[in-house]
């Protein structure tokens, strides 16, 4: 009986490292078809919790880029930080990242939401002037959407600010994991 359960530990093992290749391979094919470039102008550094912690955001992009494209640059910035599209396929996930794993009781978490409501629709969280959108679900932070005369007329570190600030209560406002609670 132990060795039926072993036998198909290993083959989940298998599966799993079949899988990992799959990714990326896809991520390759991902970076082929976006061309996306090594760095954009938005960079995002998370906290060691996975929390958005701060945002770089090149200077020059408003001689090159509209609004519009510089807000697809932050959703670019974010998918990169959240692990779903790495720097370089095979790199490992940022820590924080639910792909990067904290455990049998993250797993556990995991597990025991998948019946919670708040486990199946992503949130979108705005600033008080209604300029600033964040979506988020489970914790993660998946995209924004901004007013492009905000864009247009705020200074980058403003941006920059406001984009961590309401990141990161889009975050945890739907942490329903408890991610972020240690």
């Amino acid at each position: 009986m132990s060795i039926d359960w072993q036998r198909e530990l290993e083959q989940l093992r298998e599966q799993g490292e079949q899988l990992q290749q799959k990714v990326e391979a896809t991520q390759r094919e991902i970076f082929e078809l976006l061309e996306l470039p090594e760095v954009g102008t938005v960079v995002i550094e998370k906290d060691e919790q996975g929390l958005i912690a701060d945002i770089t955001i090149d200077s020059s992009w408003r001689d090159s880029l509209s609004p519009a494209e510089f807000e697809q640059e932050v959703n670019v910035a974010l998918l990169r930080s959240s692990g779903l599209l790495t720097a370089a396929p095979g790199d490992q996930p940022p820590s924080g990242s639910p792909q990067a794993g904290h455990g049998q009781s993250y797993l556990e978490r995991v597990m025991a939401s998948f019946n919670s409501p708040a486990a199946r629709e992503p949130e979108e969280i705005s600033n008080d002037f209604n300029t600033l959108t964040v979506t988020a679900m489970l914790g993660n932070v998946s995209s924004i959407s901004a007013d492009k005369r905000w864009i247009a007329q705020t200074p980058d570190h403003l941006i920059a600010e406001e984009i961590v600030r309401i990141a990161r209560i889009a975050a945890l406002q739907t942490d329903v994991f408890g991610r972020f609670t240690s």
